[in-house]
């Protein structure tokens, strides 16, 4: 689609509208009213739409660069090139130059061009050497004998400086400093004529002794060497102090401080014996009132914990069956002892024993030696406990006075139920003598 050209109204002297027409070449819209202010032409190739020198209307022109210089990367650990370009006011206007031409500048004020100097950082100084000062302002040349000179001097102050191989004599008072002595290698600081320190690579040697009367602080370290012993003053400065020192070893040791607070515990007496016990077996005698001799009573004990439990009420009973080299544990008299089960037989049968609420096992034992007075009247032992008899048979004392079965039946016997008295004597009131032939006779 065309560009379209827009319409206005056209209005007569006296204000009023008499038509419309379109835009006529230099015809604008006012800012006031939403236009531009002014009649454009596209503009060239990186212009921008900006306002005017005037302040009163847009027109295509170039900007100015605005440089974030804290947005930009880091660049001060690079090596400048000559072509590096640095950004510039040329009176106003913002240009760039390179690095070459800030050198050219630099070496033009100063008058000299240092880049084109041979390289000397690896010559050795003569003292007839030459430097350049700024001396108020104006370039000068010394030699090398009147820096030593200057540095050398009294009270002269160094600072952030790097010392190689030096030897300090005569040091008296001073103020502490935060200065690092750097690149030693074998050197000593001197005090009266004595050396006081001795320095060797990272190794330092202090002669005589060392007093710090504040803090020290031992930094990325992991071993401390001392020749024999610590000592420690404690809170109140007196004349008490605890030693903390070493048995002489015999091998290298290492003792490791636990990770948890607390006080450590100490011997009464220096000892090579190690203690293997762990600090869980130690607890165990925590809250124990037994003393001293009744520990000891355990010197020497060599039994199981499977032996001991037995003393200590074991319910699980075996059923290992006694032999006569089986051990028995006694109280002689006070004494705890061990004797066989053949001792303890020995002992059983020798003499006479009183068996109380115990049963006899009559099958597989015999018992002799039992007289009427052994059994009580209150035993009351039934027949049926008797071997048994021939039936209905009399009882009858024989020969040799034991009881036995006689001839005479239970029906013999049952006649003579009812008897009172002798049956002899009955019969012989019943008759004569002659009565009695007189019916035999009768009878024939």
């Amino acid at each position: 689609m065309a560009n379209k050209t827009p319409i206005r109204a056209v209005f007569n002297d006296a204000g009023t509208a008499t038509g419309l027409s379109e835009f006529q070449t230099g015809d604008t819209v006012g800012l006031t009213h939403g236009g531009l202010g002014a009649s454009l032409s596209i503009g060239s190739a990186g212009q921008v739409l900006k306002v005017n020198s005037g302040a009163s209307a847009l027109e295509f022109g170039s900007v100015e660069a605005v440089l974030n210089i804290d947005g930009m990367t880091d660049g001060s650990s690079i090596t400048i090139a000559d072509t590096d370009k640095f950004a510039i006011s040329d009176g106003g206007t913002e240009k760039f130059v390179t690095a070459s031409q800030i050198s050219t500048y630099v070496n033009a004020e100063l008058g000299l061009d240092i880049d084109s100097y041979a390289d000397g950082t690896g010559i050795t100084l003569a003292a007839t050497d030459k430097f350049v000062v700024s001396d108020g302002g104006t370039e000068k040349k010394l030699n090398a004998s009147q820096i030593d000179t200057f540095v050398s001097g009294t009270s002269s102050t160094l600072t952030n400086k790097t010392l190689t191989a030096p030897t300090i004599n005569g040091v008296v008072g001073g103020t502490a400093t935060s200065q690092t002595i750097t690149t030693l290698t074998t050197s000593t600081i001197a005090n009266g004529g004595s050396n006081a320190i001795t320095l060797s690579g990272a190794n330092v040697t202090i002669a005589g002794n060392l007093s710090v009367s504040g803090q020290t602080t031992t930094v990325d370290s992991t071993t401390v060497s001392i020749q024999n012993a610590f000592v420690f003053e404690g809170a109140t400065a007196d004349a008490h102090e605890t030693t903390l020192t070493t048995v002489d070893p015999t091998a290298d040791r290492t003792i490791s401080l636990p990770n948890v607070s607390g006080t450590l515990p100490v011997l009464a007496a220096a000892s090579a014996t190690q203690i293997t016990s762990t600090p869980e077996e130690l607890n165990i005698l925590d809250g124990v009132t037994s003393t001293a001799a009744e520990l000891n009573i355990l010197d020497g004990v060599t039994s199981t914990a499977t032996e001991l439990n037995i003393i200590d009420g074991d319910t699980s009973a075996g059923t290992t069956a006694f032999a006569s080299g089986d051990g028995l544990v006694t109280n002689d008299n006070g004494t705890m002892r061990q004797t066989t089960v053949a001792t303890l037989d020995t002992f059983l049968a020798a003499t006479t024993k009183t068996l109380t609420n115990k049963s006899i096992d009559s099958d597989n034992n015999t018992i002799t030696n039992i007289v009427n007075a052994d059994i009580k009247s209150s035993a009351a032992i039934a027949f049926s406990k008797m071997a048994n008899l021939t039936t209905a048979r009399a009882l009858v004392s024989d020969g040799n006075g034991d009881v036995s079965v006689s001839a005479v039946t239970s029906t013999e016997i049952g006649h003579l139920d009812g008897v009172t008295s002798a049956i002899q004597t009955q019969l012989d009131t019943k008759t004569t003598p002659a009565f009695a032939i007189a019916m035999a006779m009768v009878l024939g």
